[in-house]
């Protein structure tokens, strides 16, 4: 079996779309026992539960019947993470999936030998604190990431992550020179970021801002533009927080 276990990484490389984050691992595995493969979801939600299922339905059928799956969810509670990703350390599993960005930092914590897939992860460099990240992870850790579409990329990160994916995301649009489209609801980085600001309210533009005059906004200020072009009072905070 032991010769076989390319396959392993291969069948997973191809069945997360992987880019180019990893190393090369080495591992090794028992003799005549399927290839286990451990799963550590964040929390039940449809699109990372999605991104379990499409994972073990591509790793099954490019090794049928050659690979068991221990799935287990951490009811979005990190340190429980952490707990799953050291019991298949324990285990002994041949491969690691962290599905969520602190599945992933509870894995890369737990081994430095068992490779590390991860999935559902904005951005490695802030994820794994690394300080001069090329889109090269190295050692024993590879992924895929979701950083591209910038569809409320921040929306689930702690504000000094926040700010680092940011700070990232501008870097690789001014250096790429991409246009490149940001949904947020985030009233301060609607005018902290990018060149043109544009507001929708009940599928239509309401505002639509660029240049100068999108520098010299504050926040009360677009927020009593918004109530005035929509003539609606609901910018509160469940529209417009921050």
């Amino acid at each position: 079996m032991k010769q076989k276990l390319p396959a392993l990484m291969l069948a997973a490389a191809l069945s997360l779309g992987l880019t180019a984050c990893g190393g090369e691992p080495s591992f090794t595995a028992g003799t005549d026992k399927p290839y286990v493969v451990g799963i550590c979801q964040l929390t039940p939600h449809p699109a990372l539960d999605e991104a379990t299922r499409g994972f073990q339905d591509a790793l099954e059928e490019a090794l049928p019947g050659q690979v068991q799956f221990d799935v287990q969810n951490a009811a979005n509670d990190p340190a429980t993470c952490s707990t799953i990703a050291n019991g298949f350390v324990s285990k002994n599993v041949d491969l690691i999936l962290g599905n969520a960005t602190p599945a992933l930092q509870a894995a890369a914590a737990a081994t430095g030998d068992i490779p590390v897939l991860g999935t559902a992860v904005t951005e490695y460099g802030v994820a794994l604190n690394l300080g001069s990240f090329d889109g090269t992870v190295g050692g024993n850790i590879s992924g895929t990431s979701d950083l591209a579409p910038l569809d409320e990329h921040t929306a689930a990160l702690d504000p000094k992550t926040a700010a680092r994916v940011l700070e990232l995301s501008n870097r690789i649009v001014e250096e790429n020179r991409l246009t490149t489209l940001m949904v947020t609801h985030n009233m301060r980085d609607t005018i902290a970021h990018g060149n043109r600001l544009i507001m929708m309210y009940s599928g239509r533009v309401v505002i639509d801002i660029s240049g100068e005059e999108k520098k010299k906004l504050t926040v009360p200020q677009l927020l009593e533009l918004f109530n005035q072009a929509s003539g609606s009072d609901e910018a509160d905070d469940k529209l417009l927080l921050s």
